[in-house]
């Protein structure tokens, strides 16, 4: 899915309200879920690598944060 598509603009029209409407716990998730379906709707092969990305990038995050 591309950003200049009408799939695209159905896609947000259907996040974007179920954001607002869910509460802010249930957010989190729902952003997870809509970013990695944006991109398997792109590519299915690169859902695994910017979900690995994402691991590691949250794990080091932990990391530098619990440094002194």
């Amino acid at each position: 899915m591309l950003f200049n598509t009408i799939s695209y603009v159905f896609f947000l029209a259907l996040v974007v309200p179920a954001f607002w409407l869910l509460p802010s716990t249930g957010r989190h998730w729902l952003v997870l879920s809509a970013s990695i379906a944006f991109y398997a709707l792109w590519r299915v092969e690169f859902v695994f690598l910017i979900m690995f990305s994402a691991w590691v990038d949250y794990y080091f995050s932990l990391r530098i944060h619990d440094e002194r």
